[in-house]
């Protein structure tokens, strides 16, 4: 049986969001693999789309609101 581990992000994101980088590399790291089979067109690798997606990533990391979002925001 394949367990996955759990691990809470929302420590990385606030601390991204106060402008750490190394949690925001962290995020990368952690979601590269579905942005990776996203940026797949036709089943073709699309670097562009790749590097647009992590682009997405990174302002919507910036710009998530853990308070609305998230019912245990105290951290």
């Amino acid at each position: 049986m394949n367990k996955r581990e759990y691990i809470d992000l929302l420590p990385y994101i606030k601390e991204a969001q106060n402008g750490d980088t190394e949690s925001l590399a962290f995020l990368l790291k952690r979601f590269d693999a579905l942005l990776i089979k996203h940026a797949f067109i036709n089943n073709q690798f699309d670097e562009d789309c790749y590097q647009d997606l992590r682009e997405l990533f990174v302002y919507l990391v910036r710009k998530f609101n853990i308070d609305k979002h998230c019912d245990n925001a105290d951290l």
